[in-house]
């Protein structure tokens, strides 16, 4: 899955016109070539998406299967407690000393803000305070991040979207990220299993070869293999064609229950897209995440976006 899908949370990188080594360039598809040949009107008369027309209800489709995915589990803790309230005084204050990162935005204050995180984490947990001000950050030689929030119970605060700005200052930052929260990709363990049967409908439940060495709370990332049926399917035989044969992966959930009987696990979070044996479903076992920590009352702002907001000034 990449190091990560941005939420999760998760869409495919393609590079278009490449080929398949040693198959040559394989020909477009219909769909590919005219991807809006076969796609019908997406707005009603009165405006309103025909995904979700008045009288909308949880489960709704088209006549053609169409649906609204369910992000109601968005958020902290999947969205079912509250935000918990931190006082960002009791903190660490970056613009304190050893830190004195820069609230000006004249230097860079990556480093500073870097150290006073890996302090709060180091104290197991904490906020990290930054005041009102801009505070320029950039990916150090070798990353891919300017700033790692990688323990639980870190929050990094500020004073609100139009007080705390975060300026990162370099322009390339493909596969970067300006804050990571975690490790980046997941440690996977030596627990596996292939999905038993193809899944086609959204679902927590989902039928395995073997549940052994699974159990209640444990983390998994779920990947498939991106095989010529899945180009096929999806119009992209050349878009998506360098990515034949890799593993990506595509939800990361939560056990909440296992049954060695039935051969099931079930998932704190239903699958978004169809599973299809054809792909080589696996379900494996990660280390536990970093959760209970990450960004509040920031505005995160690029480069680009700062520089254009100052001409219109």
């Amino acid at each position: 899955m990449r190091k990560r899908w941005s939420a999760i949370l998760l869409a495919l990188n393609v590079v278009a016109g490449l080929t398949v080594t040693g198959g040559g360039a394989i020909p477009a598809s219909a769909d590919e070539a005219n991807p809006a040949a076969h796609q019908g009107p997406s707005l009603g008369r009165d405006g309103r998406s025909l995904l979700y027309p008045k009288g909308w209800y949880p489960g709704y489709r088209t006549s053609e299967g169409q649906f609204l995915h369910d992000f109601s589990y968005a958020g902290y803790r999947r969205g079912e407690v509250p935000i918990p309230s931190v006082n960002k005084h009791r903190g660490i204050n970056v613009t304190k000393s050893p830190y004195r990162a820069d609230p000006t935005g004249r230097t860079d204050s990556t480093r500073a803000i870097q150290q006073a995180i890996d302090d709060a984490a180091a104290r197991g947990g904490g906020v990290v305070y930054l005041p009102k001000g801009t505070y320029r950050v950039t990916p150090q030689e070798g990353k891919d991040f300017a700033l790692n929030i990688n323990s639980s119970g870190v929050v990094l605060k500020g004073d609100g979207q139009l007080q705390t700005h975060i300026y990162n200052a370099q322009e390339n930052m493909k596969q970067k990220d300006i804050i990571r929260v975690g490790g980046g990709d997941w440690k996977r363990t030596s627990t596996l299993s292939k999905l038993r049967k193809t899944v086609s409908e959204p679902t927590v439940l989902l039928p395995v070869e073997s549940t052994d060495g699974f159990q209640v709370d444990d983390f998994v990332v779920i990947t498939f293999e991106t095989t010529e049926g899945f180009l096929k399917e999806h119009g992209m035989q050349n878009k998506w064609a360098s990515r034949l044969g890799k593993v990506e992966p595509i939800f990361y959930r939560q056990i909440v229950a296992v049954d060695s009987k039935a051969k099931t696990l079930t998932l704190d979070i239903p699958t978004r897209y169809p599973l299809k044996l054809r792909d080589d479903i696996t379900i494996t076992k990660t280390e536990a995440s970093n959760h209970g920590g990450g960004p509040g009352g920031l505005l995160h702002r690029e480069r680009r976006e700062l520089e254009a907001g100052a001409r219109r000034r």
